[in-house]
């Protein structure tokens, strides 16, 4: 029994062995000579970054697809966006959830498809997430823009409501979902204030989504204003400290930025999300409902204001529905 335990444990060790080895090979191809040449595109011609993509020897196809997906992401960033370090980004593509978990080592939640591996550097994705085309470009977009952003700011710490909302934003995450979330967190009063996102996420499904359109909507107000938030990068960029670079960018400073948010921002949603959340044809419905719902509050509060008409006096008289007045007698 103990021998055939010992033999098990090896067996489990030279697995994680070979994939931890098969993970630095992968990674490895990112720093080698020979990187920005097999990225196909050559997208650092353009200013960008190359993509190089790891995976089985079986999911070629599939690598060659992630990597088309990461260059189109880079492709629309606006200049002011766009990564200065232009080394080459790898990307590992785990062939299951068991060797995801492992490669990540204890850092992914238990519904993330991605991550990061070494900031600025590197990416981790779970493969059978990456059969949905929508739903792979999203994912490969997201962690890509953790990537640019962290060289962006060459280690200088953010939120991570701002890390995360950039992402959102980058890989067009926004939708009536995310609307419909935060309208309901508004109404219900459930919404989580911004400053606690400052260091970490709920970790269960439902907050951390809401935490997700939390941080997306707050980066949104940020960029609506294009001179302030290219100057709050730029002061990021040079390493000044997130509260000081608003402070000077924006004319808030971190706290005040987040009870703004909480407040008068989440308000917003309360008012516009329950109709508008939705797709184009739910709102116009909606708007039809309500209409004639006005309508027959109008007429009923009409119909309330006007005199009554006198009944007729005397046991043999009277109205009766739809026959009129009768006469009393012959």
């Amino acid at each position: 029994m103990s021998s055939g335990s010992s033999r098990n444990r090896g067996r489990r060790r030279a697995a994680r062995a070979a994939g931890a080895a098969w993970l630095a090979l992968a990674l490895a191809a990112a720093t080698s000579p020979n990187a920005a040449a097999a990225a196909q595109g050559r997208p650092a011609a353009r200013g960008l970054p190359p993509v190089v993509v790891g995976g089985e020897a079986g999911d070629s196809l599939l690598a060659r697809e992630v990597q088309a997906m990461a260059e189109s992401a880079l492709a629309a960033y606006p200049l002011a966006e766009r990564p200065r370090d232009l080394s080459p980004i790898s990307i590992a593509i785990a062939p299951d959830r068991e060797r995801f978990l492992e490669w990540s080592r204890g850092r992914s939640p238990e519904w993330a498809a991605g991550l990061i591996l070494e900031r600025g550097r590197s990416i981790l994705l779970e493969k059978q997430y990456l059969a949905d085309t929508e739903q792979a470009w999203q994912l490969v977009a997201h962690e890509v823009a953790h990537v640019v952003l962290d060289r962006r700011l060459g280690g200088n710490p953010v939120p991570l409501w701002f890390h995360e909302g950039w992402a959102q934003e980058h890989a067009a995450e926004w939708d009536s979902e995310a609307l419909w979330r935060l309208s309901w967190a508004s109404w219900t009063r459930t919404a989580i204030p911004l400053g606690e996102l400052r260091h970490g996420f709920p970790y269960s499904g439902p907050r951390a989504l809401l935490a997700y359109a939390e941080s997306q909507a707050a980066v949104q107000v940020l960029r609506r204003d294009a001179d302030a938030w290219a100057h709050l990068l730029e002061l990021l960029e040079a390493g000044e400290r997130f509260g000081t670079a608003l402070s000077v960018a924006v004319g808030r400073d971190q706290a005040e930025f987040e009870a703004r948010f909480d407040g008068e921002v989440m308000r917003g949603f309360r008012r516009w999300g329950l109709l508008f959340g939705g797709t184009p044809l739910f709102g116009l419905m909606a708007l039809i409902f309500l209409v004639a719902i006005w309508r027959f509050l109008r007429r009923r509060r009409a119909y309330a204001g006007a005199d009554p008409e006198p009944e007729p006096y005397g046991p043999w008289s009277g109205r009766r529905r739809g026959l009129g007045r009768r006469r009393v007698g012959s």
